[in-house]
């Protein structure tokens, strides 16, 4: 008798599967030691980097732009053996060219945002060349993140229609209530068109994730079903730190949603300690730019270093050398408004760094309302207590550590995961009839 072939999996992403990005990082949490064949379609430049998953199909902005100028084909599928995951140190490669994504960052600017979403509704990015990647993959069934952009909502929504797949999604941010800040004509019609179209996908949706009740709660209306909320896991052997002579303080990660006035905050409260003598140091891992004048502070090279960007697993060895794992948000308005149904991927590598957890969030954000319901974590609502909540920690330090690692055992079980996911995606592809 013939041996029962692995389910197939095809994850529709953003960006590549790489564990150096949010999307890849929690792909491959999710999905080491599950028992199944992956194929990746992705829409940004950028390589792959994780053990799991060998076939891809790109599509680019400069793609995009190609086809709408001289008729070239878009999109490039490859397979690729042996890509690095958890447990090397090779950093992912980057993509030459500059997305008109990143600009629109590096400058702020929504209209290249909207110049993006005009230059991608007018090529046919699903074409023929990505369906026959997918028909030659044969998946049984779609995972597929919600992202807040037009382009990536209506395209996951024509790849589910077209294949008849089912389609199971996380969603992480809060990317359907929150509204502009500037209510210009433009900005308005793009949040109700994002609006619509994310209803759309939502009716498509067969089984939708996320990782906070907070956000279940309020997206459940939406979708009119009940949402499965899911953590994500403790992916390395926990080891208990031993405190250091000098506290070692390490934030890892991204820096935005106000997150970089916060760490300025957070420097100035470990100067302020250090004026009693030199026992603080805070190290920011980041690949994320900051203005000038607060890199003079982020990286003044006594109480603050900035490190700039480091593969995931060496962010892991970093985080195992750390006295306080640190997890920020901003305190503005705007970014309160984002963050407040969110889960940030990274509270779950402060939990297993092996040291106690600082905290530092407005009390409406969801990961700091887990962690203080948890008591996993110092948490610091207001900034200017940061110094408080580092003294707190160092006071009863075995016990914030005890505390930390009893969360990550109570919650973040990889295998206790690895079998609700198997159990949802088994039940809908027998559902869906499978060959």
């Amino acid at each position: 008798m013939a041996e029962q072939r692995k389910l197939r999996i095809l994850v529709i992403s953003e960006p590549a599967w790489a564990e150096e990005n949010n999307t890849g990082n929690t792909l491959s949490n999710f999905f080491t030691g599950f028992p199944a064949e992956f194929a990746n379609i992705y829409f940004r430049p950028g390589m792959p980097h994780n053990s799991l998953c060998h076939r891809y199909f790109q599509v680019t902005d400069y793609m995009v732009v190609q086809y709408l100028l001289k008729h070239k084909p878009i999109g490039k599928a490859w397979e690729e053996e042996g890509t690095k995951g958890y447990n090397d140190g090779t950093p992912a490669a980057e993509g030459s060219s500059e997305s008109f994504d990143q600009k629109a960052r590096k400058h702020n600017s929504f209209y290249g945002m909207l110049l993006r979403e005009l230059a991608w509704s007018m090529a046919k990015v699903d074409n023929e060349a990505l369906y026959t990647f997918i028909s030659d993959f044969h998946p049984d069934v779609i995972y597929a993140p919600v992202y807040g952009n037009l382009r990536m909502t209506r395209i996951i929504s024509r790849i589910k229609d077209r294949t008849g797949l089912p389609l199971v999604s996380l969603i992480s941010d809060d990317h359907y209530y929150p509204e502009p800040v500037k209510k210009t004509p433009l900005r308005l019609w793009y949040h109700h068109a994002l609006q619509k179209n994310l209803k759309k996908m939502f009716s498509r949706i067969d089984c939708f994730l996320t990782m906070t009740q907070e956000q279940a709660a309020a997206y459940e209306p939406l979708y009119g079903k009940k949402m499965e909320v899911i953590r994500k896991s403790a992916v390395i052997p926990y080891q208990a730190h031993v405190k250091q002579a000098v506290t070692r303080l390490i934030y890892g990660g991204g820096i935005y949603f106000g997150r970089e006035e916060t760490l300025v905050q957070l420097e100035e409260a470990v100067k302020k300690l250090n004026e009693g003598g030199h026992r603080y140091e805070l190290y920011i891992y980041s690949g994320n730019a900051v203005s000038d004048a607060h890199l003079s502070i982020l990286n003044d090279r006594d109480n603050s270093f900035f490190m700039g960007r480091i593969s995931y697993p060496e962010l892991l060895k970093e985080y195992q050398k750390s006295d306080i794992a640190v997890h920020v948000e901003g305190f503005d308005a705007e970014s309160m408004e984002k963050v407040k149904l969110s889960f940030s991927t990274k509270i779950i590598d402060c939990l297993q760094s092996g040291a106690p957890v600082l905290c530092i969030a407005d009390a409406s954000s969801a990961g700091a309302h887990y962690l203080e319901t948890e008591q996993a974590a110092v948490v610091v609502h207001d900034p200017s207590q940061i110094s408080e909540g580092i003294q707190e920690i160092d006071r009863h330090y075995d016990l914030w550590q005890q505390r930390a690692y009893a969360c990550l055992e109570r919650n973040h079980s990889h295998q206790r995961n690895l079998e609700r996911l198997e159990a949802i995606f088994n039940t809908l592809v027998e559902r869906n009839g499978r060959q």
